[in-house]
């Protein structure tokens, strides 16, 4: 309190300076008290108040179900997109390092598949078919007639062919 005190008066005898004629009593004592009466508004609203958390909510147990994983239905004939990413330190693909890769589907089921990496495409197809690549390293995502899906990965490194093949319970690649 007297630190707050000090303060007030120290800015009265700065402002009572400051101004061209000066504060009479009457004026300074006003001063003092709206400044007074500022500083413990703001001191009171800085304080923390004793006010409680609401009660916590009580929400309703969430239900499990069991839900069959989705089965993609393959399109009757091949689609396929490519998209390639990129990095931007490499602005272009070179040409000279564009590889083939077969899917060579043994399984004789639709298929269903995601390769992600240097390029990106989501496949759908019931044939063995070849897809131009950029080299780099991939991920795969493959479901064989709605079951799955099989992960794996691989490298393509050189211009040869690379195979993933695709037989009935399984997936597995095939450098050159």
């Amino acid at each position: 309190m007297v630190n707050s005190f000090a303060k007030i008066t120290a800015l009265i005898l700065l402002l009572t300076a400051c101004t061209a004629g000066g504060l009479n009593a009457e004026e300074s004592l006003g001063t003092a008290q709206v400044l007074a009466a500022t500083q413990i508004k703001e001191t009171q609203r800085a304080a923390p108040t004793n006010t409680q958390p609401p009660p916590p909510t009580l929400t309703p147990p969430i239900k499990v179900t069991e839900t069959p994983f989705p089965v993609f239905t393959p399109l009757p004939t091949m689609t396929a997109t490519l998209t390639l990413h990129v990095p931007t330190d490499t602005p272009w693909v070179n040409p000279n390092e564009i590889a083939t890769l077969r899917f060579d589907n043994k399984s004789e089921e639709n298929i269903f598949a995601v390769i992600s990496g240097r390029a990106y495409g989501e496949y759908s197809f019931s044939d063995s078919w070849n897809l131009m690549t950029p080299w780099g390293e991939y991920d795969y995502l493959v479901w064989i007639g709605g079951v799955g899906p099989f992960a794996g990965s691989f490298a393509i490194t050189n211009r040869d062919t690379h195979t993933l093949v695709i037989e009935t319970d399984k997936v597995h690649f095939e450098g050159p």
